[in-house]
Protein backbone atom coordinates (compact mmCIF):
# COMPACT_ATOMS: atom_id res chain seq x y z
CA UNK A 1 0.00 0.00 0.00
CA UNK A 2 1.30 3.41 -0.75
CA UNK A 3 1.41 6.38 1.96
CA UNK A 4 -1.80 7.88 1.00
CA UNK A 5 -3.86 3.99 1.05
CA UNK A 6 -2.20 3.77 4.56
CA UNK A 7 -3.48 7.04 5.58
CA UNK A 8 -7.30 6.13 4.28
CA UNK A 9 -7.19 3.03 5.68
CA UNK A 10 -5.95 4.48 9.39
CA UNK A 11 -8.72 7.19 9.30
CA UNK A 12 -11.19 4.97 8.36
CA UNK A 13 -10.37 2.80 11.36
CA UNK A 14 -9.87 5.42 13.49
CA UNK A 15 -13.54 7.04 12.24
CA UNK A 16 -14.59 3.29 12.76
CA UNK A 17 -13.93 3.20 16.32
CA UNK A 18 -14.96 6.68 17.04
CA UNK A 19 -18.32 5.66 16.10
CA UNK A 20 -18.39 2.48 18.47
CA UNK A 21 -16.86 4.08 21.32
CA UNK A 22 -19.98 7.10 20.81
CA UNK A 23 -22.68 3.57 20.36
CA UNK A 24 -21.15 2.50 23.85
CA UNK A 25 -20.66 5.92 25.19
CA UNK A 26 -24.98 6.70 24.40
CA UNK A 27 -25.94 3.06 25.74
CA UNK A 28 -23.71 3.30 28.73
CA UNK A 29 -25.86 7.09 29.40
CA UNK A 30 -29.16 5.90 29.06
CA UNK A 31 -28.59 2.65 31.29
CA UNK A 32 -27.33 4.79 33.94
CA UNK A 33 -30.23 7.32 33.24
CA UNK A 34 -33.14 4.73 33.23
CA UNK A 35 -31.26 2.81 36.38
CA UNK A 36 -33.90 2.05 39.33
CA UNK A 37 -31.26 4.07 41.75
CA UNK A 38 -30.02 7.65 42.11
CA UNK A 39 -26.61 8.43 40.50
CA UNK A 40 -24.67 11.41 40.12
CA UNK A 41 -21.17 12.74 39.58
CA UNK A 42 -20.37 15.63 41.28
CA UNK A 43 -16.66 17.67 40.45
CA UNK A 44 -14.84 19.54 42.72
CA UNK A 45 -14.75 19.71 46.48
CA UNK A 46 -17.84 21.73 46.50
CA UNK A 47 -19.32 18.86 45.44
CA UNK A 48 -21.04 20.69 42.28
CA UNK A 49 -23.54 18.06 39.62
CA UNK A 50 -22.21 17.63 36.90
CA UNK A 51 -24.39 14.38 36.21
CA UNK A 52 -27.35 13.65 37.44
CA UNK A 53 -29.78 10.22 36.08
CA UNK A 54 -33.61 10.21 36.42
CA UNK A 55 -34.03 8.94 40.05
CA UNK A 56 -31.64 11.68 41.21
CA UNK A 57 -33.62 13.98 39.83
CA UNK A 58 -37.28 12.33 40.93
CA UNK A 59 -35.94 13.05 44.75
CA UNK A 60 -35.89 16.92 44.09
CA UNK A 61 -39.12 16.86 42.02
CA UNK A 62 -37.31 17.28 39.12
CA UNK A 63 -35.55 20.79 40.16
CA UNK A 64 -32.49 21.29 37.86
CA UNK A 65 -29.38 20.11 39.82
CA UNK A 66 -26.56 20.58 37.49
CA UNK A 67 -24.45 22.95 38.11
CA UNK A 68 -25.50 23.25 41.66
CA UNK A 69 -23.66 22.05 44.79
CA UNK A 70 -24.76 19.15 46.64
CA UNK A 71 -25.81 21.95 49.22
CA UNK A 72 -27.37 24.16 47.15
CA UNK A 73 -29.27 20.99 45.94
CA UNK A 74 -30.25 19.89 49.47
CA UNK A 75 -30.16 21.93 51.89
CA UNK A 76 -31.89 19.73 54.41
CA UNK A 77 -28.90 18.35 54.14
CA UNK A 78 -27.34 20.40 56.92
CA UNK A 79 -26.39 18.92 60.32
CA UNK A 80 -26.98 15.40 59.29
CA UNK A 81 -23.56 13.99 58.28
CA UNK A 82 -24.00 13.46 54.73
CA UNK A 83 -21.84 16.41 53.76
CA UNK A 84 -19.21 15.76 55.69
CA UNK A 85 -19.06 12.38 54.76
CA UNK A 86 -18.87 13.86 51.05
CA UNK A 87 -15.72 15.69 52.50
CA UNK A 88 -14.07 12.77 53.79
CA UNK A 89 -14.47 10.37 50.29
CA UNK A 90 -13.25 13.44 48.84
CA UNK A 91 -10.25 14.15 50.69
CA UNK A 92 -9.03 10.64 51.75
CA UNK A 93 -10.24 9.10 48.82
CA UNK A 94 -11.83 6.38 50.81
CA UNK A 95 -14.95 4.97 49.90
CA UNK A 96 -17.85 4.98 51.97
CA UNK A 97 -20.75 2.62 51.89
CA UNK A 98 -23.96 3.25 53.74
CA UNK A 99 -26.59 0.50 54.66
CA UNK A 100 -30.18 1.62 55.28
CA UNK A 101 -28.70 4.99 55.53
CA UNK A 102 -31.31 7.68 57.16
CA UNK A 103 -31.54 10.59 55.24
CA UNK A 104 -34.46 13.57 56.09
CA UNK A 105 -35.28 14.81 52.25
CA UNK A 106 -37.45 17.91 52.05
CA UNK A 107 -41.16 16.54 50.81
CA UNK A 108 -41.15 19.04 47.86
CA UNK A 109 -44.62 20.08 48.69
CA UNK A 110 -43.37 23.73 49.41
CA UNK A 111 -44.55 23.84 53.18
CA UNK A 112 -40.80 22.51 54.13
CA UNK A 113 -41.45 19.70 55.43
CA UNK A 114 -39.06 16.41 55.94
CA UNK A 115 -39.66 12.56 55.30
CA UNK A 116 -37.43 10.08 56.55
CA UNK A 117 -35.62 8.23 53.77
CA UNK A 118 -33.82 5.49 54.08
CA UNK A 119 -30.90 4.46 51.58
CA UNK A 120 -28.06 1.81 50.50
CA UNK A 121 -25.63 4.27 49.16
CA UNK A 122 -21.61 4.08 47.55
CA UNK A 123 -20.21 7.40 47.19
CA UNK A 124 -16.59 7.20 45.57
CA UNK A 125 -13.71 9.17 45.19
CA UNK A 126 -12.65 9.47 41.15
CA UNK A 127 -9.20 10.97 40.27
CA UNK A 128 -7.74 12.77 37.09
CA UNK A 129 -4.41 13.35 36.85
CA UNK A 130 -3.76 11.84 39.66
CA UNK A 131 -5.97 14.36 41.56
CA UNK A 132 -9.08 14.26 43.23
CA UNK A 133 -11.86 15.45 40.77
CA UNK A 134 -15.11 14.33 42.22
CA UNK A 135 -17.12 11.79 43.66
CA UNK A 136 -19.52 9.39 41.96
CA UNK A 137 -22.61 9.00 43.97
CA UNK A 138 -24.68 5.63 43.57
CA UNK A 139 -27.89 5.33 46.21
CA UNK A 140 -30.72 3.28 45.82
CA UNK A 141 -34.04 3.86 48.25
CA UNK A 142 -34.74 0.93 50.68
CA UNK A 143 -37.51 2.95 52.57
CA UNK A 144 -40.16 0.80 51.93
CA UNK A 145 -37.86 -2.27 53.12
CA UNK A 146 -37.44 -0.75 56.68
CA UNK A 147 -40.57 0.13 57.36
CA UNK A 148 -41.67 -3.20 56.03
CA UNK A 149 -39.56 -4.96 58.31
CA UNK A 150 -39.86 -2.37 61.24
CA UNK A 151 -43.97 -3.30 61.48
CA UNK A 152 -42.98 -7.06 61.03
CA UNK A 153 -40.99 -7.14 64.25
CA UNK A 154 -43.68 -5.52 66.31
CA UNK A 155 -46.32 -7.95 64.83
CA UNK A 156 -43.70 -10.39 66.18
CA UNK A 157 -42.80 -8.76 69.03
CA UNK A 158 -39.27 -8.37 68.34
Amino acid sequence: LDTNEQQASLSEQAYQNYQLAQQQRQTLYGLLMQAPACIGITRGPQHRFEFVNEGLAELVRHTELVGRTTEEAFPELRGQGILEVLDQVYATGESYRGRELLIRLATGDGRGELRDAYFNALYQRFEEGGQAAGITIYAYEVTELVETRRKLDELLGK
